[in-house]
């Protein structure tokens, strides 16, 4: 008997786990896809960020049921992780009872008076009404299905949520946004934009005699991404390909210039005069 209940536990730990990594891996793909795609990057990643992990739509928020739910499951991620999924559901009643509370609330408000004060609702539906234009009846309508919900359906829920809370941290870290202000060398002391790393990487490749014209720029700049760290969904839409097909016309050119002497201050210090006069001499071309 303890063995087929600790076998349940494990499974459906097992079953939130599987969830969660296929979704955490959709919703990146999709949102690397989508900035690969933007014009406006920064709006891109702040608008994606907002839709895909923020305010998943999959997610029922401002509903009392998936607040609550939250509030417990992290909690219980905190004190006991390796069994927060099966302490969440054994609060599911108290949860469900919370709901149905609300839901009773806010169809005596709404009964009683049609114009109802929105205020008189529960503060979850409050926010839902003012913030993010739900109607009342739609939040009651998903509190409604929230609370019929079977144990598989409650851990999908929890696997969205999580992997959206992973990737609002992770987000920062596989995709850096390359700032539009013309920076000075001293702001790029421990990281370079894409337009820099692909001046860079044109000159180590020369210093290493390796001829560009003979090698793929596929292969060139999946070694770029290798090196960097820099993810992508195609390697044809990705930022580093596309400038590396023409290294010199990727900004202004007064930037082109700045970016030129900036990569040829960090070349100076191997020590090699034959790359900083092939620097030299694309930095006199383009001052023409």
């Amino acid at each position: 008997m303890r063995s087929s209940i600790m076998e349940s536990k494990e499974s459906l730990q097992n079953q939130f786990e599987k969830e969660r990594q296929d979704i955490y891996k959709v919703l990146k793909k999709l949102f690397l896809a989508k900035m690969e795609g933007a014009t406006d990057k920064e709006y891109a990643y702040n608008h994606y960020k907002n839709v895909l992990f923020e305010k998943n739509y999959s997610l029922p928020h401002n509903t009392i049921f998936f607040e609550e739910l939250k509030t417990v499951f992290n909690h219980f991620r905190k004190i006991d992780l390796k069994n927060a999924i099966q302490q969440t559901l054994k609060s599911l009643p108290t949860i469900r009872k919370h709901s149905d509370k609300a839901q009773n609330q806010a169809f005596c408000v709404s009964y009683e008076n049609p114009n109802f004060d929105v205020y008189e609702l529960p503060l979850y539906y409050q926010n839902g009404i003012n913030n993010d234009d739900c109607s009342l009846d739609d939040l009651m309508e998903q509190e409604h299905k929230l609370s019929a919900l079977s144990e598989q359906g409650i851990i999908k829920i929890l696997a969205i949520y999580q992997a959206t809370q992973e990737l609002l941290i992770d987000v920062e870290k596989f995709y850096v946004l390359e700032s539009k202000d013309e920076l000075s060398p001293s702001n790029h002391k421990y990281q370079f934009t894409r337009s820099q790393i692909v001046i860079m990487a044109h000159y180590i490749f020369e210093m290493a005699g390796i001829d560009r014209s003979k090698i793929d720029v596929t292969t060139c700049a999946e070694i770029l991404h290798c090196m960097t760290g820099i993810p992508y969904d195609k390697i044809a839409n990705s930022e580093i390909y596309k400038k590396m097909l023409k290294p010199f016309s990727n900004s202004s050119p007064k930037k082109t210039l700045e970016d030129l002497k900036l990569v040829r201050s960090y070349l100076a210090k191997l020590n090699n005069q034959t790359i900083l006069d092939s620097i030299d001499k694309q930095i006199t071309k383009m001052s023409k």
